[in-house]
């Protein structure tokens, strides 16, 4: 069974957030799922992106819903890869 953290990047922007979070995603086993949740729409775009590039993860999916003050946030799912 794989782990899941869950990184909350919404006062940052998508990427730093990616960043931010450099120290638990090196300790995660491959197969793991990390979860980051931002704030801003175009980390959708900001994500993307990043994962043609990234040769440790792939992008899973991306979800969009509202916290607990109706701001609307954008979730990135990320697996490490074998």
């Amino acid at each position: 069974m794989s782990a899941t953290r869950h990184k909350d990047g919404s006062l940052e922007s998508a990427i730093r957030g990616v960043r931010r979070g450099r120290r638990p995603r090196a300790t995660q086993p491959a197969g793991s799922v990390l979860r980051i949740v931002s704030t801003d729409p175009r980390s959708v775009h900001d994500f993307q992106e990043l994962m043609k590039t990234a040769t440790k993860y792939e992008l899973l999916r991306h979800e969009q819903g509202r916290d607990d003050w109706g701001r609307p946030t954008y979730t990135h799912v990320l697996r490490r890869k074998v």
